[in-house]
């Protein structure tokens, strides 16, 4: 009896001793990482929160204050890890909800942000009132296209471009387009109508379904064409996943198609991003393998520039979920694009885009050269 009351005591002891010395550790990580967070000591709060979490003394004070350090430091997907992670403890926490809501919208995912503003109590995040119905995006392009063959006359492209918000779960983006280019003896014509729904029931998942309808005129002749599209996205810190398919009916014959992309954010910031995509397209009895690759980086304090390359044969190939529909009668093989942003203010961008393509003529098979330039204009609400 006597030996197993010392061994009690012995245990006790030792817990009691355990208990001091993680309190203590609590105690430093806390004063420590609060010392640095007054003087604006980021770097060194950052790594000192990664050796403190890393030796077990995790807690939600020192997430937060490693988060707004990351942020600070123009981290915004270290800043979301950090948030996220407070979440997991209390969903509820109105500085992670708030800082999340702001860093996916410094990574201009906007629905990624609204999400995050439904269960704030104070729904205005960096100075911007998020109103639960509201318009949050207008936009307007225009582009030339100039084919290098004197079969196919001078194009011209023009867009408009409306997102709404429906809920915090819910966005709506609309857009009406125009088509003309001159044949000779004819004009081709075409009117577009698009709209996508995008819906998180949870955070990180988006559910999309999007609608594009295009009327053609050519040669005394129209057709009616529409394609449906669906997929699913799972955004993360540093990127997105999606796959998502389409299928409809494009100048008489029966297309589908089927992607899978990879979106990414390296630095964690705008700094530096690209995506890959890679895309199954059957056209009629032609089935292609289509791969994109796209890089940006931020180049001044106020200026972006990307590069995109597209590979393989194109009839009705559609991007950017379905906006983009390229089903000229000539077959693009190849496209090279160059794009140029420039903030004007916090909520106007303004881009110019340079186009090339590999186009194959319809008739003799020969293939050409067009260029095109887009200028675009988007208002942010």
């Amino acid at each position: 009896m006597a030996i197993k009351r010392a061994l009690l005591t012995f245990v006790l002891l030792g817990a009691a001793a355990l208990t001091r010395a993680q309190q203590a550790d609590f105690r430093s990580a806390d004063s420590v990482s609060l010392a640095r967070y007054n003087s604006a000591n980021w770097r060194g709060l950052v790594d000192y929160a990664r050796t403190a979490i890393a030796a077990g003394n995790d807690f939600p004070a020192l997430r937060l204050r490693a988060a707004y350090a990351e942020m600070m430091l123009g981290r915004y997907s270290a800043a979301l890890v950090q948030y996220q992670a407070v979440l997991k403890q209390d969903d509820r926490n109105q500085t992670a909800l708030y800082f999340l809501s702001l860093c996916n919208s410094n990574l201009n995912r906007d629905n990624e942000a609204d999400y995050f503003v439904r269960n704030l109590e104070n729904k205005t995040v960096g100075g911007r009132a998020v109103r639960s119905f509201a318009i949050t995006r207008f936009g307007i392009e225009t582009s030339v296209k100039m084919p290098q063959i004197v079969t196919r006359g001078n194009a011209s492209y023009t867009r408009a471009a409306l997102k709404n918000r429906i809920g915090y779960s819910l966005s709506l983006d609309q857009s009406l387009s125009y088509f003309g280019q001159a044949f000779p003896g004819d004009r081709n014509r075409q009117f577009e109508y698009y709209g996508k729904l995008q819906y998180m029931p949870v955070a990180n998942l988006s559910l999309l379904g999007a609608f594009h309808y295009l009327n053609s005129s050519f040669i005394a002749s129209s057709t009616q064409n529409a394609v449906a599209f669906g997929g699913l996205k799972y955004s993360f810190a540093y990127g997105s996943l999606q796959a998502d398919a389409s299928t409809g009916k494009i100048n008489g014959e029966n297309s589908r198609q089927y992607n899978a992309a990879l979106s990414y954010y390296p630095l964690g910031s705008l700094a530096l991003y690209g995506a890959s995509r890679v895309s199954l397209l059957t056209s009629g009895d032609r089935q292609n393998t289509v791969f994109s690759q796209s890089v940006g980086f931020k180049t001044g304090r106020k200026t972006w520039f990307d590069g995109l390359v597209v590979i393989g044969d194109l009839p009705g190939f559609a991007e950017a979920d379905n906006l983009y529909i390229f089903n000229s009668i000539d077959v693009t093989t190849l496209k090279i694009a160059a794009t140029g942003y420039y903030l004007i203010n916090p909520n106007v961008t303004l881009y110019l885009n340079l186009l090339y393509e590999q186009k194959l003529e319809n008739t003799n098979q020969l293939t050409y050269r067009q260029n095109s330039i887009t200028a675009g204009l988007t208002w942010k609400f």
